[in-house]
């Protein structure tokens, strides 16, 4: 009686978990409601100039930063009473072929529109020029400001992105001003070369700077282990040629899903990147998503850390998940090794260069022990540089 009781715990244990995997394979491997690619934030940024009160034709650009890769945008120019929009041009380079909503003078609020129907726009460019005319009575700064629906602005699957933007600004000034600017700028014509380094001595930015000015950043390069907390001298108001260096600090003890870096050609397949863990207290499960940049990369498999993950169950490579996902299930014991989950293997396509980040991300709820208590990990990206 002990030994068929034993039995029956022993198939109930079997049949929970087997039902745990499949919840987890239709609740997240599907991934289509992924919250991480909903909360990318993508910047549009627009610029600043000086003008005189009446002037006409005022160019001011908008950019966009930061972009993790959209297929859709719409958004509304608002601006100062002291201005007049009198048209604008979108980046015909960036956006040949696509859907653009061109100016209208009647509508209210004027709308930059633009919308992809078969790929994500993706990099940091200037999205479009928008020209206005002064009124006489202008003084101060007159701002302009860019806003958006909580749906206006998706990928090519359709996730919306979260919007950040940054006021542009005429700075009305007076012929006295005018002239005393020009003479302080005949002053301090002089350039100065601010060079970028990444630990290793290889240079990611070079640029000549007016004196007195600030220096464009670069996107801030990454340390597996650590977190990026500036540059080693300050940006702004250079006066002097400068050479600057990274600044971390550790991340410390928590635990951690540390996805690795790799060189790659274009090109080239089979390029592996591997997704570890670090200051492991013990998991039973996990189900982490991978989000990459699918417009230069393409992921043709992974495979898991046998010795890592003895004795667990695991979902292997579907290349039809958007995004895949990486799955581990152990109804037995935690898992408590640190060391590589799983390697990730991506194809560069021909057309790709750059550095583009590799992300796992989860939900709180993905992550748990044996006891079924939430487990929390820090997660730090990797990178494929395209060289």
């Amino acid at each position: 009686m002990i030994k068929n009781r034993d039995g029956n715990v022993f198939c109930i244990l079997l049949i929970l978990m087997y039902l745990t995997i499949v919840i987890l394979l239709f609740s997240g491997c599907g991934c289509e409601n992924s919250t991480i690619v909903k909360s990318r934030e993508i910047t549009f940024a627009v610029g600043a100039c000086d003008a005189k009160p009446g002037e006409k034709g005022i160019a001011i650009t908008v950019s966009v930063k930061n972009n993790p890769g959209f297929a859709s945008a719409r958004l509304e120019i608002s601006f100062d009473d002291s201005l007049v929009l009198s048209g604008f041009e979108y980046n015909k380079k960036m956006f040949e072929g696509m859907s653009t909503v061109p100016y209208n003078a009647n509508a209210n609020p004027p709308t930059l529109s633009v919308t992809s129907v078969d790929k994500n726009i993706t990099g940091d460019f200037d999205f479009a020029t928008l020209y206005f005319d002064v009124s006489d009575k202008a003084n101060g700064n007159c701002e302009i400001n860019l806003s958006c629906g909580e749906n206006d602005v998706y990928d090519i699957e359709d996730n919306n992105l979260e919007c950040s933007f940054c006021t542009g600004i005429i700075s009305i000034v007076t012929d006295s001003e005018s002239t005393s600017k020009a003479d302080e700028a005949s002053v301090s014509k002089d350039k100065h070369t601010v060079v970028f380094k990444d630990e290793n001595g290889k240079v990611i930015s070079s640029q000549s700077v007016y004196n007195g000015e600030s220096a464009q950043v670069p996107t801030a390069p990454t340390k597996e282990g650590y977190v990026f907390k500036g540059w080693s001298e300050p940006v702004d108001k250079i006066t002097s040629d400068k050479t600057l260096t990274p600044v971390y600090e550790a991340l410390g003890f928590a635990p951690q899903f540390v996805v690795g870096k790799a060189e790659a050609k274009q090109g080239e397949k089979n390029v592996a990147v591997t997704v570890s863990l670090k200051n492991n207290p013990g998991i039973a499960s996990v189900l982490l998503d991978i989000l990459y940049d699918t417009e230069h990369l393409k992921m043709t498999g992974f495979e898991y850390n046998r010795e890592l993950t003895n004795g667990s169950s695991t979902v292997p490579f579907n290349e039809k998940a958007s995004p895949p996902c990486l799955s581990m299930v152990n109804g037995a014991e935690n898992v408590t090794g640190n060391g590589v989950l799983a390697t990730l293997y991506f194809e560069v396509l021909d057309s790709s260069k750059g550095v583009y980040p590799i992300v796992v991300s989860y939900d709180k709820n993905n992550v748990y022990n044996i006891d079924e208590e939430n487990v929390m990990f820090e997660s730090v990206n990797g990178i494929i540089e395209i060289i």
